[in-house]
């Protein structure tokens, strides 16, 4: 709790931090459980995925399916998106955990770049104790 307080996160961080949704990468260390890939080409888009005007809007959209793929996975507790973005082709990688032991907080980012995660609130609740917050690459004054 000490550590999520230094950064100014909020008091339910399972959900990656609000009051940081561009700038702090939230990243769950855990036991993996499912890695799956996903690319988006403007030029010739898949049916039934959403024109994704912007980085912001692929960002929160990569997120989005991460999160739901895990609702659809049995064992899956958190998850991770990597990714990045240029002019036409949007790609990411959802990892799947089906636990956490510690999870990676830095401030900063890049448009292009996207590493962002999340810890099921239940589970969160349930282990908060034990999930450790580590503060990597940020001057903390």
């Amino acid at each position: 709790k000490k550590v999520r307080q230094e950064v100014d996160c909020d008091e339910t961080p399972s959900d990656g931090c609000s009051a940081f949704p561009d700038k702090l990468t939230y990243f769950a260390v855990g036991e993996p459980l499912a890695a799956l890939f996903q690319v988006y080409n403007q030029s010739n888009p898949i049916e039934g995925r959403p024109t994704l005007a912007s980085p912001a809007e692929w960002k929160k959209w990569s997120v989005k399916e991460c999160h739901q793929m895990c609702l659809m996975t049995p064992s899956c507790v958190a998850g991770n998106v990597i990714g990045m973005v240029n002019s036409s082709v949007y790609a990411s990688t959802c990892n799947l955990k089906s636990s956490v032991a510690k999870v990676e907080l830095s401030k900063g980012g890049d448009a292009a770049f996207l590493m962002s995660g999340f810890v099921f609130s239940s589970y969160f609740k349930t282990h908060q104790e034990k999930i450790k917050f580590n503060v990597a690459n940020m001057k903390i004054a």
